[in-house]
């Protein structure tokens, strides 16, 4: 299962037909985030795979953004479910937000290591509690994404 943004992924009959042969889960992080997250639960209960872009939207820069905490909830009640962290570079080049149109352009995919969630809560910092907690998951997974962009694995 894949989730992807409302705003495209369900914005008309055409594109929701789409969606769904894709087996692309709705998502929308200002209007139903918990929603969204039950249905990843379930996607993820349903054959254990699973695409989700932790950041929430498209970068407008390119740069990595922050991780939401919806990536730490979903994967500390999955922590024995591997993880394995993607690094892409160049989509924003080849299709930058508000261009109707991808340009020709490399993109470069890196996949690391898989990981599971409670050896990410390790890793990350921060607190104790489930709060806490998730936010070190959500935190230690955004670093090792960013160390594949840096040539790391």
């Amino acid at each position: 299962f894949w989730g992807g943004w409302t705003g495209i992924a369900f914005r008309n009959p055409l594109f929701r037909a789409g969606s769904r042969l894709a087996r692309v889960l709705p998502v929308d992080a200002t209007r139903a985030a918990g929603s969204s997250l039950a249905l990843a639960a379930a996607a993820l209960e349903r054959d254990g795979h699973l695409v989700w872009f932790p950041e929430g939207q498209r970068s407008d820069t390119g740069e990595l953004r922050e991780f939401l905490p919806g990536v730490g909830m979903l994967l500390e009640a999955w922590s024995d479910t591997p993880v394995v962290p993607v690094h892409i570079e160049g989509a924003h080049e080849a299709w930058p937000p508000g261009q109707r149109l991808p340009r020709p352009g490399r993109v470069r995919v890196t996949f690391g290591d898989p990981v599971k969630p409670s050896e990410l809560a390790g890793d990350g910092e921060g607190k104790d509690g489930d709060a806490e907690r998730r936010e070190r998951i959500a935190g230690a997974l955004r670093e090792r994404v960013a160390k594949l962009g840096n040539g790391g694995a």
